[in-house]
Formats: C-alpha cells, sequence, structure tokens
C-alpha cells in the first residue's frame, strides 16, 4: 500500500461531518486545504477543520462556504477573525 496519496485522493475520502486536524503555520495541510472548496457542492454537513494557528488564507475560508466548513483554531489569527463574522470560526 502506498504511504502517499494525491491531493484529489484525499479529497475523494472526505464525507460530511469529517474531521480534520492539520498542522500550525508552515505545517498546514496547505494544498489540501487549497482544494476543499472543490467538494462543497457535496457537502451537506460542515466539515471541522482544527489548526493550530491558521497562517494563510484559502477560498474555503469565503463567507459563501460558511455553512460548509467550520475551523477551530488555538490563536485568534487573522484568519479565525475573517471567519468568525460569519459564524464558522472558533478559537
Amino acid at each position: 500500500m502506498a504511504k502517499y496519496i494525491t491531493v484529489q485522493e484525499g479529497l475523494d475520502m472526505l464525507m460530511d461531518g469529517d474531521e480534520i486536524v492539520t498542522g500550525l503555520g508552515c505545517a498546514e495541510a496547505h494544498d489540501l486545504l487549497s482544494e476543499i472548496h472543490t467538494i462543497a457542492d457535496r457537502i451537506t454537513q460542515p466539515i471541522e477543520i482544527t489548526n493550530c494557528l491558521p497562517m494563510s488564507n484559502f477560498k474555503f475560508q469565503e463567507d459563501e462556504f460558511s455553512n460548509k466548513y467550520f475551523v477551530n483554531g488555538w490563536f485568534y489569527s487573522p484568519t479565525i477573525r475573517k471567519m468568525h463574522k460569519n459564524g464558522n470560526a472558533t478559537f
């Protein structure tokens, strides 16, 4: 069995209500988070993303996806502040 999968293979595995835990700062799952918005049309229950220190801006953080993704962060970073006003982030 392969130790690595493609981003698309990872996205294909995600289902409604799944929880993702990713590293902080430069250890963010950047490639996955950059593409996770592409599966929004098949998500009916939010995917919860726990990120210690969200640093990057991703398309899924835009208000149009506020009912698809929920972010838990350890710090009230600019990224969390941006999403918090839409009700889909906490710290």
